[in-house]
């Protein structure tokens, strides 16, 4: 999903820049595709930790019911 999304955004850019686009308005729509593109990042490590989080607390709960059992 990640992959999809940073290939829009750069798809985005390309034809944002493009001709038909005026000059007065690409720094601003650049500048709010930056955005996307850090939000996008910040969102990917947040998943990623969730995972590692999500995996140490089943573990422990794991290892707490086989010392019960």
């Amino acid at each position: 999903m990640e992959t999809k999304l940073r290939e829009a955004l750069a798809e985005l850019r390309k034809l944002w820049a493009g001709q038909e686009t005026p000059a007065s308005v690409r720094p601003v729509i650049l500048d709010r595709l930056d955005q996307l593109s850090m939000l996008l990042a910040y969102q990917g490590f947040d998943l990623e930790a969730t995972r590692r989080e999500n995996a140490s607390l089943r573990k422990a709960l794991r290892d707490r019911r086989s010392r019960r059992g």
